[in-house]
Formats: C-alpha cells, structure tokens, sequence
C-alpha cells in the first residue's frame, strides 16, 4: 500500500477519473498544470518503423520465346505477399505495365513474394503440340525487409515443365507443440509419373536437404553461414542420410499417370493411433526398413538405405516440413557425391564460429524434383533464410506446414492428357505448385 500511494502522489493527471485505490475517490482536471510543448520534428518515441518492397517481374530468358508466342506479358498480374506471421493477412497488388509493384508500409521480417499467369485455351492453341505443358507461368522469391530502407526484388517467371517421375504429395509429422507429439510413424511422400511414357524407379534416390543450411536464429544472421551453398545453381546440397529404390532397372515400373507411396511404416496407423488423423499405409509401395525392431510388410518393397543411420527406435525418419527439401535424384553411384563443408551449429556473433559438418553435394543434371516445405509459424526465435536456395532448384518454398490431420500437401493439378491423366503443376515454385488437399487420391484411396 506504500508503494502505491508512493505512485499516486506522483502521478499528475489531466483527465477526471476514478482512483478508490488512492483513497481519493473522484479526481478532477487539473488545469493549471503546464503540458510542455512537444517537438513535431521527431517521430514520437516507440515509433515502428516501415518500409517499401518494389518488386518487379519479368520472364525468364529461356522461357521468353514460348511465353512471345503465347502473348504473355508481366502486365496485369496478380503478385500475392505472405510472410510466416500468424497476424500478417496476405496482400495482393497487381502489376503495372512495366510489371512493377510496390508493398508499402511494412514491418521487419521475411516475405515470400509471388506469382503465376494461366494460359487460355486460345493461348495455349498458338504454342505447338510440344510445348502445350507450359500451360502455366509461375515465379516467387523471399525478401527481408528492414526498414525504414527501401527493397527491391525480381521475380522471373518460368514455364511448367512436367518433366517425368515428380514428388505429388507428402504426409507430414504432426507438429510438435499438439496433442499429437506422441506419434510420428505415420507419414509418407508420393512420387506420380507425370510423363507420358512408363518410368522405372529402380535406382533413384530419395534425399533431403539439411535444416540448418534454410534456418538458424535471429541473433545469428544468415548470411554469416552456408550463404555460398543456398546459392549455388551447379549442384544441391544433401544430408548424409538418403535413400533409394530397390531394383536392378525394371522391376518397379511407373506408369503414365499412376503414383507410388514411400511410407515410414507400411501399417495400418489409424489402427495404431486412433483419433490422430493417421492413414491406413498397409498397401503402401515402397516402406523405409531398417532394423529388425521395425515392422517389415511383405506387401511393401523396402527402401535400400545408401548412408545414414535408422532412425526412431531403428524404425526409419519422419517426413517433415519444417524448413527443409525433399529431393528426388535419378540413380547415382554414391562416388559422385561430393563431400563439402556446412555449419550445422552456430557461434556467436563476436567470434563469428560454428561446428562443421560434412554433409554432400550432388550436380544438378541429377535432381529429377525437389519439394521444398517451409513452417508458416516457425518456432520463436528460427530464422528462416532467403533465399531459400538456388532458384535452379526452387524459387519460393510452400509456407504448408500444417497440424491439421489428416490433410496432406499435394501438388496441384492443370490438366489432363488425352488419354484422361492427371498433369501435375511443376515450376520450381512450390508455394504456387503444392496445396492442402485430402490424403492419398491419386494413389492408395483413388477409385
């Protein structure tokens, strides 16, 4: 109570108000204080900083002459900005004639910028029968924005390419801060042969990117590690830890328009964890197995562990989508992968250190696809890196880490060939290619 009237003596007032606390009930004006004059040169203080985002979208280069003959131009688009934040509401602005935009009034923080532009059917009539895959234009690109200085980015636009064996979905490890922290056996990746002939996946190779060269923590800036490896266009930067498919070369066919599932446990996890969400992966194709404490289903052909360890309780690892890339590799011998240095641990910033690790590195004529998954709440404290990596890989990152169950992150559908298939969105963008979408419809559920 001291203390109190301590503060209520103190406090000078130019409003009425009520303080019984003080013991003075009802408090009156008091007009003869002198407000003294305040300088309206300067910002008052706790002002927030803003700043502007100019981005400018063009398209790229060897896509120029398609998109000419198509007549597509940068004028009129729609370009969406997102950023991690739970409270940030997207903003949408449309592009000039120059294919310019510009975001005012922001905050500091990591954005994502994109955009994407269909063609019409009359525009895709103008391309030649080879080239009608391109049926859609798509681009993005992360931003940090620190204001009050003023950013600018590009945003080069490439075609649709469908390419042949593409990663079509993932079912991830439910988050960590739900109920659900008990389970994680359940998820898979589904790879879907988006060409038009048969494909064998016997041989190729199933990696991952490591977490700690997309993300850190905010006192250490990203720039200060890895930057030259997310950078790199020549070749793709990989855990320790992959996998490949069993086969000598045609003993696992794919057909036009036909998907395979890659489970951690081909089991029945809806049986196994009731009311999680879990999916019924007793049919899956392929499981990961790695030690006799693992269940091995004689329906499901084992995945051929190349380097690593085994996992959760020697049962193989978790799908997840936080900050990292899943890879899919045409078959490679383990002596083309390179070894390079990564700082998996961070020092401080006054010594600028941190603990290396040898991860590999792998040329890109090998990477068939990649799938890159970004956290759209990331924990407090992470630091998500921009660029997310080369955009010879991936352009922007889908923000679809979800604890929703059960809902899985598919690749978006654009088409169908005339023999009725699926053709799947693939533009090096994931947050245009991939969306939220019910589990398993192109492969174990579809009819």
């Amino acid at each position: 109570m001291k203390a109190l009237r301590s503060v209520c003596a103190a406090t000078l007032v130019s409003i009425a108000f009520v303080s019984a606390a003080c013991g003075h009930g009802i408090v009156t004006d008091a007009t003869s204080l002198t407000i003294p004059p305040t300088d309206s040169t300067k910002p008052p203080t706790g002002t927030v900083q803003r700043a502007t985002l100019t981005v400018h979208v063009s398209i790229d280069l060897g896509d120029l002459a398609l998109a000419n003959t198509a007549g597509v131009t940068t004028a009129g688009l729609t370009v969406r900005l997102t950023n991690g934040s739970p409270t940030f509401a997207p903003r949408t602005l449309t592009t000039d004639a120059s294919g310019t935009v510009r975001f005012e009034n922001l905050l500091d923080g990591v954005y994502q910028v994109t955009t994407d532009r269909t063609l019409s059917a009359a525009e895709l009539a103008r391309l030649a029968p080879s080239d009608r895959d391109a049926s859609i234009f798509a681009g993005g690109v992360g931003a940090v924005v620190t204001p009050p200085a003023p950013s600018g980015k590009e945003i080069t636009l490439v075609a649709n390419r469908r390419g042949s064996v593409v990663m079509s979905e993932i079912y991830q490890l439910n988050n960590p801060l739900t109920t659900n922290v008990g389970y994680g056996m359940g998820t898979y990746i589904e790879v879907y042969n988006n060409s038009d002939t048969t494909v064998y996946l016997d041989g190729m190779l199933m990696a991952r990117t490591p977490l700690t060269l997309h993300g850190g923590w905010l006192e250490y800036p990203c720039a200060q590690y890895n930057q030259a490896l997310r950078d790199d266009s020549t070749a793709i930067t990989l855990t320790t830890l992959f996998q490949k498919f069993p086969g000598d070369g045609r003993n696992y066919p794919i057909l036009p328009g036909e998907a395979k599932v890659v489970a951690m446990d081909a089991i029945d996890h809806n049986a196994a964890a009731p009311n999680l969400g879990q999916q019924d992966l007793s049919r899956a194709d392929f499981e990961q197995y790695l030690t006799d404490a693992d269940t091995d289903n004689p329906f499901s052909a084992n995945m051929v562990n190349v380097i690593g360890g085994t996992g959760i309780f020697g049962r193989g690892y978790p799908y997840t989508t936080t900050d990292i890339a899943y890879v899919l590799l045409l078959p490679t011998p383990v002596s083309e992968f390179r070894t390079v240095k990564m700082v998996a641990t961070y020092g401080t910033i006054s010594n600028g250190l941190g603990q290396t690790v040898d991860v590999y590195s792998v040329a890109r004529d090998k990477v068939l696809d990649v799938l890159s998954i970004t956290s759209p709440t990331a924990l407090s404290g992470t630091n998500q890196c921009r660029p997310f990596m080369s955009p010879a890989f991936e352009r922007s990152p889908a923000p679809l880490g979800t604890n929703r169950t059960p809902i899985a992150i598919a690749r978006k559908t654009i088409g169908r060939t005339p023999a009725g298939k699926e053709i799947l969105q693939r533009t090096r963008t994931s947050e245009r290619d991939f969306e939220y979408r019910d589990p398993l419809l192109r492969s174990l559920k579809k009819n």
